[in-house]
């Protein structure tokens, strides 16, 4: 026969009157491998070891019962009994008692309170102790000996040696004795182990912060920490055995409410959060079944108090709302981007800026709406962010209307726990600021032409005028037909020319002086057609074009307005219509006068305009050619009309042409001009001085004027001319306005201080529209452009001597 481990099968007898030792012991004992019985008074505990026969017995001796003492005598003194070794446990009231027993009464005595280890390994040593003694005694030998094998009252062998003399193995007893010693002080030091351990574990268990309860397959409660207890309001040991459906009030009672009881039934974990009445606190509760040999057997509830996580949460929250409304309070746009480069967050100022949604914006890519020319810039900018590298740079990107924005934007590397998840953008909307930009810049430009434009006209109109001057008084002297004809193709070039220059002084727009007057609105379209006639005549001819521009109003229609500036207007809109056609086509021009107003339509039959095109056709600097535009055109038109208190407006379809609509002030009263006196070569011979820097130009007016039989005298500057006024009389002086030293105008005012009736004539390259100063209608009285024919000069000397005569 083989003996067997303490563990396996040991049974122990518990002997107290006080259940919730008896409890603690088989928790104790029973995850041990202990087969563990009890009992609550002396009879009971006889009759026990009796029929049960342990192999220790414990007693706990209850303050002040002596009948505890009894049981220990009766076990002792009972011959079924009196081998079994009992383990008497006695607390400091008690302990008096302990010292009148008689040495047999117990084989061990403890003082409570003692450690769980301390019961244990005694426990063990007296279980061990008991079976190997069970062992000898089962062991053969001779007759006669039996009496050799003496025990004590508690169950020993009373001497070895004694039994050493008896005729038997006593070298195998010996070994088999020395066997089983070795072997319990062995377990009791492994008992030991795992109680230091358990200790370990219970004291883990104990202390941590979430409430534990563990719970048996018939749903009730078998342990539970001290967290758990607390959030009972009760200790652990008086919540042991309480069925779940009364532990927290998790659920209802019944197997269909109590998660617990739900959980054990169905085998499955669970988590939820409640706020039982009684705690008035949010709970997250989460029960595991326990299985073993995959049959539940169990479950373990973890209780966590969300108290101070609902706090934290609420000042999360606040400083999160806080922190919301601090940066949608901000005017820049401010976004997060992954480290794909998709918005994964954005401030209401990106929303009210781009115009798109937030929900559009969030999980878009930075690239989405940015033209596809920037995207390589805008990447590297934003890879270099990425690797933490902070950028600053100016992009660009399309709005939901299709008009281009543009942004400021600085970017700088996210960073989250130590490591860059992203990148951060702040942008800032310049696009009002780049377009004044653009349009100062543009009106540099415009300035810079014009004043190139105006040079270059004034120039022009110096040459022509000497090529006209002469080619006229060669005609009056050339009496040849052929001549003749060569004479006239160069005044008619020379003219044409002219017409030209003039053009160019149109758009340096020298005059910003603006006088509106009644005016034939068929007389200017007349004239804008001519200005244009090179473009869309000529030059598409010689490109194999065919245009037909119609003028089509039957009856005068006169408007109030600036002539210069309306021309301007309609000569945008005439070009603007031979851009559309490029293939050739028709443009009608009509108008009438309706409820008051004027009302002109320019219609084509070209290309037509995309609507996204037509409601930024008036923007500036927005054009559709490219390179070749401005896109000033209309948008200055745009403004003319306004300010003539007017309205311009455009339809347009695609491949079925545009038409333009003027609505314009009409005028009640057309301007009757007075007649022009009668104009001959028999006016009175005049004292004319001429003043002209440019020689060939002087020369030719000087010969213009002696061909109507006038005394001429010329003088190269302005001092020159006055220093002939102090000498002598004229009754006009000519004086051109651009000269070196002494300009046009003083010399008019010199003139005017020394001789008060003379008349003055302003010649100017620049044409009829130089900017005058504030006294020019005191001392200039008439103004000549060049180039300047005879006609011109007829008429003007015919007016001049009417007023001379009248004064």
């Amino acid at each position: 026969m083989q003996p067997t481990t303490v563990q396996q099968f040991a049974k122990i007898l518990a002997a107290s009157s006080d259940t919730a030792f008896l409890c603690a012991t088989s928790r104790l004992l029973e995850p041990l491998g202990y087969e563990v019985v009890h009992a609550t008074d002396g009879n009971n505990a006889i009759e026990a070891a009796r029929s049960f026969q342990p192999d220790a017995i414990i007693v706990s001796l209850s303050s002040g019962r002596i009948g505890d003492l009894e049981l220990c005598r009766r076990i002792k003194g009972d011959a079924p009994t009196s081998s079994i070794p009992v383990l008497l446990i006695v607390n400091a009231e008690a302990d008096k008692d302990c010292e009148q027993l008689p040495d047999y009464e117990a084989d061990v005595c403890l003082l409570a309170p003692l450690s769980e280890g301390e019961l244990l390994v005694n426990v063990a040593r007296l279980a061990e102790r008991h079976r190997v003694e069970l062992f000898h005694k089962e062991q053969p030998h001779t007759g006669g000996c039996d009496d050799s094998y003496k025990t004590s009252r508690a169950g020993q062998i009373s001497s070895v040696a004694e039994a050493a003399c008896k005729p038997r193995d006593l070298t195998a007893l010996s070994d088999t004795a020395e066997s089983r010693v070795t072997n319990g002080i062995a377990q009791a030091e492994l008992f030991e182990m795992v109680m230091r351990a358990k200790q370990e574990w219970e004291a883990t268990f104990d202390a941590m912060s979430d409430g534990i309860f563990i719970f048996d397959h018939s749903k009730r409660l078998s342990r539970v920490n001290r967290a758990g207890a607390r959030l009972e309001d009760s200790l652990p040991h008086q919540l042991l055995n309480r069925r779940c459906c009364e532990i927290l009030r998790v659920g209802e009672s019944g197997a269909a409410g109590c998660i617990v009881e739900r959980i054990i039934n169905e085998g499955r974990s669970a988590t939820i959060e409640v706020t039982p009445d009684k705690l008035q606190r949010p709970l997250l509760v989460t029960v595991e079944p326990v299985k073993e040999d995959g049959a539940v057997v169990g479950a373990v509830c973890t209780v966590r108090d969300l108290t101070e996580l609902r706090e934290i949460e609420a000042v999360a929250r606040e400083r999160h709302s806080l922190l919301m409304s601090v940066l949608d309070c901000a005017r820049e746009s401010i976004f997060a981007l992954d480290a794909e480069g998709v918005i994964q967050w954005c401030n209401k100022a990106t929303s009210e800026t781009s115009g798109y949604a937030m929900d559009e914006i969030v999980g878009k890519h930075l690239l989405a709406t940015v033209p596809e020319a920037e995207h390589a810039r805008v990447t590297e900018y934003f890879m270099r962010a990425l690797n933490g590298e902070p950028q600053s740079y100016e992009m660009s990107y399309r709005a939901p209307d299709g008009h281009l924005r543009y942004s400021l934007v600085d970017e700088a590397p996210l960073i989250i726990d130590w490591r860059t998840t992203g990148v951060l953008a702040m942008a800032r909307d310049v696009t009002q600021q780049k377009l004044v930009r653009e349009r100062a810049a543009q009106s540099d430009k415009l300035r810079a032409l014009g004043q190139l434009a105006s040079g270059v006209a004034h120039d022009f109109n110096n040459a022509l005028a000497a090529i006209l001057g002469r080619a006229q008084l060669l005609r009056r002297l050339v009496t040849d037909e052929h001549s003749l004809q060569n004479l006239d193709i160069i005044q008619t070039a020379a003219e044409d020319a002219a017409a030209t220059v003039r053009r160019i002084q149109t758009f340096a727009r020298q005059s910003q002086t603006k006088t509106y007057a009644s005016l034939d609105a068929r007389s200017i379209l007349r004239d804008s057609i001519e200005i244009t006639r090179t473009r869309w005549e000529n030059d598409a001819q010689a490109r194999g074009l065919q245009y037909d521009v119609e003028l089509k109003i039957e009856t005068p229609l006169f408007i109030l307005g600036n002539v210069s500036e309306l021309r301007e207007v309609f000569v945008n809109l005439i070009i603007n219509a031979i851009d559309a056609m490029p293939q050739g086509g028709r443009l009608l021009i009509s108008g009438a006068r309706e409820d008051g107003r004027a009302r002109l339509r320019f219609a084509d039959n070209g290309t037509g305009m995309l609507e996204e095109v037509r409601v930024r056709i008036f923007e500036p600097f927005y054009t559709t050619k490219g390179a070749h535009g401005t896109g000033l055109g209309l948008f200055i038109s745009y403004g003319i009309i306004e300010q003539h208190g007017g309205a311009i407006s455009v339809e347009s379809m695609t491949s079925q042409g545009t038409t333009f609509t003027l609505d314009l002030p009409a005028s009640e009263e057309k301007v009757v001009k007075g007649e022009l006196p009668q104009i001959t070569d028999d006016v009175a011979p005049l004292s004319i001085l001429v003043v002209d820097d440019e020689d060939f130009v002087r020369e030719t007016l000087v010969e213009m004027l002696s061909a109507f039989k006038h005394h001429v005298s010329e003088r190269a500057s302005g001092a020159e001319a006055l220093e002939a006024c102090e000498r002598r009389k004229f009754d006009m002086v000519f004086t051109d306005l651009s000269m070196p030293g002494m300009d046009g105008w003083a010399v008019a005012r010199g003139v005017r201080h020394r001789q008060r009736n003379a008349k003055v004539v302003l010649v100017t390259g620049y044409g009829t529209n130089a900017t005058p100063p504030h006294d020019a209608e005191e001392i200039v009285d008439e103004v000549l452009g060049k180039p300047f024919d005879f006609n011109q000069i007829r008429e003007m000397l015919a007016r001049l001597s009417v007023k001379m005569v009248s004064t």
